[in-house]
């Protein structure tokens, strides 16, 4: 069984340096986080592709944060500007394998290199996606300082979302960079989709609640 410190992340908090109404912790976010990923491998074609490294997409995005439970949550601008990222790793990693015997480069280093470049984009815009879907709830609740924040994680999304490893039928010889009609029509779906469920995350209510109705 996995150690104590890991129920740690449910008590880890994201967002420390912007005000939020409902707090949301670590451990929220990386289960939104597998649960996105699984539906981007779906849109992009991945999961029919590499069927046999969906589980190690989904465990990936889970474990995605996992070091935040004994370095808490680092705010992104901070961690990018002053963090040396080769120590930060260096440290997660010995502390993650001293905890549960595997560190996240352990789960990526099966399997080919494709695929393990291209679970690490899955699930980094799998993150931006959660984190942009959070904010919009908070904007719903009525927390209006946080436009700005939610205008620049849209942007993000989108741009993520344009870099995926979309899966297509042209021939193998072809570099998998390469763009194609098939491509293009993939990220314009998946675009729309994205702002489909923006507008979904807006709604008033739930939609499930919508679709069940008021009686018992």
């Amino acid at each position: 069984m996995y150690s104590r410190e890991l129920r740690e992340l449910e008590h880890v908090p994201r967002w420390a340096i912007i005000r939020c109404i409902r707090q949301q912790s670590v451990a929220e976010h990386s289960y939104f986080t597998a649960m996105y990923a699984i539906k981007i491998a779906e849109l992009i074609g991945w999961d029919k592709e590499f069927k046999s490294e969906m589980y190690k997409l989904v465990k990936y995005a889970l474990w995605h944060d996992i070091e935040e439970c004994f370095m808490s949550d680092i705010p992104g601008p901070i961690k990018h500007s002053i963090v040396d990222e080769n120590k930060y790793e260096l440290f997660a990693d010995k502390q993650c394998t001293k905890y549960w015997g595997q560190n996240k480069k352990d789960i990526l280093n099966t399997g080919g290199k494709i695929s393990r470049n291209e679970i690490m984009q899955i699930v980094k815009c799998a993150s931006t996606i959660e984190e942009l879907f959070y904010l919009l709830g908070e904007e719903q609740l009525g927390n209006g300082t946080i436009y700005e924040v939610i205008k620049a994680s849209k942007k993000k999304a989108i741009k993520e979302l344009q870099n995926l490893p979309f899966i297509c039928g042209c021939t193998p010889d072809r570099p998998r960079e390469h763009n194609c009609e098939e491509k293009e029509k993939s990220k314009k779906a998946i675009t729309e989709y994205l702002y489909e469920m923006i507008g979904n995350h807006t709604n008033e209510q739930s939609t499930l609640i919508s679709k069940l109705g008021t009686e018992g």
